[in-house]
Formats: structure tokens, C-alpha cells, sequence
């Protein structure tokens, strides 16, 4: 099935807030988790986030008729799953840098 009919199912439970801000309640989490089991993976506050991404890019893309927005949001949020299904890359990504790496070159053409 495509993004755009995966899409529907999985906006049903999706609700506004009183401000007009996107509120994903518990079925609709569950409902993305059915059809995403990766985003089982994600702790709670990006699980909301992906939520209220998800519905944006839904919006948008039917709006545009291009469903590469959301296959791109699906893209990234599924690659941040795989960072947290890692805790030594989770760990390693998530650490200070320190030190002055020099200086930065300028982009080709420019």
C-alpha cells in the first residue's frame, strides 16, 4: 500500500487542541505504531513529535499532490528509530564534541 493510503487509517484518532496545535491522543500513537512498528522504539516525547509530523506531512502532501513529503518525514523519523534501537550509536551522537575542528571550507562555486 502507499504512504497516501497508509495515511488515512492512520490519522483517524489524530485530534486539534483548543490552540488549533495537532494533539495525538493514545489510540492515534498506537494506530502509527501498528502501521510503523519502529516507532515503538522512539521515546515518548519524539513519539508524539513523529505524531504531530506525520499529520503535517499527510496535510501537506495531499495538499501538493507529492507524497515525497511524507515519504521523506517517514524516511527520517525512521532513521532517528534506528538511532535509539542502537544505545552505543544513540550514546555516541548524543555526546559533546570538543575541540575546534578548524575552519570550514567554502562550498564548491561559491
Amino acid at each position: 500500500m502507499g504512504y497516501g493510503g497508509r495515511a488515512g487509517a492512520s490519522t483517524e484518532h489524530l485530534s486539534r487542541s483548543g490552540d488549533g496545535g495537532i494533539d495525538p491522543d493514545e489510540a492515534a500513537l498506537e494506530s502509527l505504531t501498528e502501521e510503523f512498528p519502529w516507532v515503538d522504539l522512539l521515546p515518548d516525547d519524539d513519539r508524539r513529535r513523529f505524531a504531530v509530523d506525520f499529520v503535517r506531512a499527510v496535510q501537506a502532501s495531499a495538499e501538493l499532490g507529492q507524497w515525497s513529503v511524507l515519504a521523506q518525514v517517514l524516511v527520517e523519523w525512521r532513521a532517528t528509530a534506528a538511532i535509539h534501537a542502537d544505545p552505543a550509536l544513540a550514546e555516541e551522537l548524543s555526546r559533546l564534541i570538543d575541540g575546534d575542528f578548524g575552519p570550514v571550507p567554502a562550498p564548491d562555486g561559491s
